[in-house]
Formats: C-alpha cells, structure tokens, sequence
C-alpha cells in the first residue's frame, strides 16, 4: 500500500499523519504465528467478545 507522492504543496501534513494510520492498518490485518495464524483485528475482535 504506497502513496502517491502527487498532490499539493500543503498536503504534507495530512500525508504525514495518514502513514501511521495506513501502516497500522496493513499490519492489522496481516496474520501472526503468535497468534495462531490470526490477525491482530481477529483476535481483538473475538477478545472483545468475550469480554461482553
């Protein structure tokens, strides 16, 4: 998931705060051997479950 670097002068901030967004999103729904082959999205959700 890459970001075009086209746009205006002024989009540098709104870019910078989106990177650790996106990359907490990619890293989110990538599987884990920790987790038994879940994503950390799927075990969230299924801890949050539980909890209610």
């Amino acid at each position: 998931m890459a970001l075009a670097a086209v746009g205006r002068p002024t989009d540098g901030p709104r870019k910078a705060r989106l990177v650790p967004v996106l990359a907490g999103a990619e890293l989110n729904s990538r599987p884990s051997k920790a987790l038994g082959w879940e994503t950390p999205a799927e075990r969230l959700t299924e801890l949050l479950a539980t909890a209610s």
